[in-house]
């Protein structure tokens, strides 16, 4: 069994077998779930650098308090 599909780049059509068609389906399913596990992992990523950044962010408020202390 073959299909016809259109190529995205040309006008053209191109003509694949139905192994060639589950291929395309498999990598499109593939592309997807790796899609959702970038968008899990960035978050992640997010979460634990709002968790780095806010004992850095108490402590530079910190030295900032004490040398406004030193100065005055």
């Amino acid at each position: 069994m073959t299909a016809t599909v259109k190529s995205v780049m040309s006008s053209t059509p191109v003509t694949i077998t139905a192994a060639e068609l589950q291929l395309l389906r498999n990598a499109a399913k593939e592309r997807d779930a790796l899609k959702g596990e970038l968008r899990v992992v960035t978050v992640e990523r997010d979460l634990l650098l709002e968790r780095l950044n806010r004992p850095l962010k108490y402590l530079q408020r910190t030295s900032a308090r004490r040398l406004a202390e030193a100065l005055l």
